[in-house]
């Protein structure tokens, strides 16, 4: 997980599910290109952001990437050549439409600001630019050449708010980290359960896009149904997180339900 190789599968595979739950075609430059940027992306990531936290250096994920920093560099640096040779393989029109995502990823975690600060270390920023980045990454440029504007900018919001309920419970762990960098987040602003509250609000508001997206015939029965059982079950595994003590809880299997939509499509095609 620490390799960043789980979430570059979570990206991939969320991407492969809104080809193939929507359109009888998959991209698999496009796919592999998402997966290698995420991983050379989070990569950069994590060595930076080690830097930034020192004080933590010793306890739990920090520790970790610490001991394995040499491993990280070594994979986010072959993950960043794969990625620009497989982006040499995307359309015009698709790199295009990469450079604002990728310029918002690079801006994330790279300190272009005064005192090395990053993009996310301004007031409560962070978790839109991830909301927005992966929505964009994942659902928007996938379906681009095969949807409306109208209907594209709905599924699209849906994801947003999908990955912005995920994320939330990312800013709780972090909390003790973000008040020692002096960085403001809705866990520094609202509570534990105002903002897992939160969390279930965004989710039922997706379930409502997609019911309303299905009953127009935007999408069907395939995109729908997979994401709904995700929805619960991610409200669920949300709800049990007052008391998560360790990162795996966050790290694999809240980043991991990202891959589940994919999993039951398969599954429902097979059956």
């Amino acid at each position: 997980m620490y390799s960043n190789l789980h979430i570059g599968v979570c990206a991939a595979c969320l991407c492969a599910f809104s080809y193939w739950a929507n359109t009888s075609q998959l991209d698999l430059n496009y796919v592999c290109f998402l997966f290698s940027g995420t991983v050379a992306l989070y990569g950069i990531h994590r060595l930076i952001g080690i830097n930034k936290v020192k004080s933590f250096s010793d306890q739990g994920r920090f520790e970790v990437i610490n001991q394995f920093r040499l491993h990280i560099k070594l994979y986010a640096g072959i993950a960043g050549i794969l990625a620009i040779v497989y982006a040499s393989k995307l359309s015009i029109e698709q790199m295009y439409l990469i450079v604002l995502p990728m310029l918002l990823g690079l801006l994330y975690v790279v300190p272009i600001l005064p005192k090395a600060r990053r993009i996310r270390d301004l007031p409560y920023i962070k978790i839109f630019l991830i909301s927005i980045t992966w929505s964009f990454l994942t659902i928007t440029i996938p379906l681009a050449p095969y949807l409306a504007l109208d209907e594209l900018s709905i599924l699209s919001v849906e994801r947003f708010l999908f990955i912005f309920a995920i994320t939330i419970p990312f800013d709780l762990r972090d909390k003790d980290v973000d008040i020692a960098s002096n960085t403001k987040t809705l866990a520094t602003l609202l509570g534990t359960n105002q903002l897992i509250g939160l969390s279930h609000l965004l989710l039922i508001l997706c379930a409502l896009i997609l019911l309303s997206a299905k009953i127009y015939f935007i999408i069907q029965a395939f995109y729908f149904i997979p994401l709904l059982i995700t929805y619960v079950l991610t409200a669920i595994l949300i709800s049990s997180m007052k008391k998560a003590n360790h990162d795996y809880q966050y790290t694999g299997l809240l980043d991991g339900v990202m891959i589940l939509p994919l999993i039951l499509l398969i599954l429902s095609k097979m059956l």
